[in-house]
């Protein structure tokens, strides 16, 4: 998931904050746009919930965990802002890969499992997802060092040259040419 909001109703009060946030949505004007009441989901500033716009975390990174809250005009208007939340942010999270999610889920349990949380005081499900984060960080950067010294790995090969000179570079000109129906 890149993005998880907590959102709650009680009356005409709508508050809510939001728990997790991809850093790649960090700053972006407009994430999503769509609802009845919230038209726009965007990450300009810190959590901030307004008439018609929930801004989610943005630049100001000490707010992150800043709730937000908006009383509407009636509890049916209070209401559809929930869904139109929940809506916007299903739409931000739509075609995410799970496959990280479900492995955080699977490690908390074997973190627990082994009471591993009790060699640092941390919590299980806290502990789980230090570790997907920095898998998640430098996950990119190594496969960018990688490429740069031309190295290969299992998961990461780069790319190969492969060079042909006289007939045999004609005749797989010639085959390759066939078989992708250019003659």
């Amino acid at each position: 998931m890149k993005l998880v909001v907590d959102v709650k109703q009680v009356g005409s009060v709508v508050s809510g904050r939001v728990l997790k946030m991809d850093e790649s949505l960090r700053g972006l004007e407009l994430l999503e746009a769509g609802g009845e009441i919230i038209e726009e989901l965007c990450s300009i500033d810190s959590p901030e919930l307004g008439e018609d716009c929930l801004c989610v975390r943005g630049e100001n990174g000490a707010l992150d965990s800043e709730p937000f809250a908006y009383t509407y005009d009636s509890v049916e208007d209070a209401q559809q802002v929930v869904e139109d939340i929940n809506m916007l942010v299903a739409k931000v999270n739509q075609g995410c890969d799970n496959t990280m999610d479900s492995f955080e889920k699977e490690l908390a349990v074997l973190i627990n499992k082994h009471s591993i949380e009790n060699r640092c005081d941390v919590p299980d499900f806290l502990l789980a997802e230090m570790i997907v984060n920095f898998i998640q960080t430098i996950g990119e950067p190594i496969k960018k060092t990688l490429d740069w010294h031309g190295c290969n790995s299992v998961c990461h090969p780069s790319p190969r040259k492969v060079e042909l000179s006289g007939w045999k570079a004609n005749k797989t000109l010639k085959y390759l040419q066939y078989h992708n129906g250019l003659i």
